[in-house]
């Protein structure tokens, strides 16, 4: 295993590796106590990225971001960066004013955390029976425009392709395609988009306004499964797209609501714990306030004074400007 020697080269390899596939052998698990990146007394393992990967990264965004390469290596560099800094920090004398903000950012964390144990203790309900029984009830409020699912070949121009070779590219691709290749795989071949390695192409579906506009025209031309249009320039590069589908305006399938739903009710019922927590702690008994104190920290504005001295200040202002 290669451990690298500094951070920057990570962040470079960030910047210019291409999204691909990993290869077989790149793609084989590891234990999670593998370490991936050292410097002196700094261990970070592969454990401790995925935590912090699956602890900012939303669960729904989880696959995509693995998908991509650059992100995993940038996530990586931005977390050794903070471990490092972290430990600089603690290997010298903090002021009062550093400590406090250490342990009110520690008390912060802490209280979350207390949450989410507290939270997780609760009987919850099935959500998705609930999104469902929403669904069913309120059908007006889930209804869809006519959309349709493609998939589709990126070719960009750039990293030593021009326009012309990137246009060349789109179009092997394109007649691959026609002489019954299988799509999928080359989009894992030719595409340049990184979550064709996840999804072999497919986008979907997707409403008018959801994608740039030559793209859209071009999808909605389309009419049978399978055919193919292309390459389409965008902003992005060259497309080759294939039709896969095409759904019709009214109500939209329970599964593309679901995941919304699910995510409203289960956030309702962290707010309905969350505040009766809240109101707990505002009622707990024997809480000294020491009140005179407290208001000491008062301190009322005089508005009609800072008004008159604004108006002081723009006509000396406007005074100088007219100089």
């Amino acid at each position: 295993m290669k451990i690298l020697p500094a951070l920057l080269p990570l962040l470079v390899a960030a910047l210019v590796l291409p999204s691909r596939p990993l290869a077989q052998e790149e793609a084989r698990a590891y234990p999670e106590d593998t370490v991936v990146l050292r410097h002196g007394e700094t261990r970070i393992t592969l454990g401790d990225l995925r935590h912090s990967i699956e602890l900012t990264v939303p669960p729904e965004q989880l696959r995509r971001f693995y998908a991509e390469r650059k992100r995993v290596t940038q996530h990586a560099g931005n977390f050794f960066v903070v471990r490092k800094l972290a430990e600089e920090a603690q290997a010298r004398e903090l002021t009062e004013a550093e400590r406090f903000r250490v342990e009110e950012a520690r008390a912060r964390a802490l209280s979350q955390v207390q949450l989410d144990h507290i939270v997780a203790q609760e009987k919850q309900p099935d959500y998705e029976a609930v999104a469902r029984e929403e669904w069913q009830a309120h059908p007006e409020k889930y209804q869809g425009p006519e959309a349709v699912r493609v998939s589709h070949i990126l070719v960009k121009p750039g990293d030593g392709r021009d326009d012309a070779q990137a246009l060349a590219r789109a179009e092997e691709a394109l007649a691959k395609a026609k002489a019954g290749a299988d799509f999928a795989a080359l989009a894992k071949e030719y595409s340049d988009d990184p979550s064709a390695a996840s999804n072999n192409g497919d986008l979907g579906f997707f409403q008018r306004g959801q994608m740039i506009k030559p793209f859209e025209d071009a999808a909605f031309a389309l009419q049978k499964p399978g055919e193919l249009a292309g390459p389409v320039k965008t902003d992005f590069g060259y497309h080759v797209i294939r039709f896969e589908a095409r759904r019709a305006p009214g109500l939209l399938p329970f599964e593309q609501v679901k995941d919304r739903l699910v995510g409203q009710y289960r956030d309702e019922f962290r707010t309905r714990i969350v505040n009766r927590e809240i109101e707990r702690i505002g009622n707990l008994e024997g809480v000294e306030t020491n009140y005179d104190a407290l208001v000491s920290l008062y301190q009322p504005i005089d508005f009609d004074a800072a008004k008159a001295a604004d108006g002081k200040a723009a006509s000396k202002n406007k005074a100088a400007s007219g100089k």
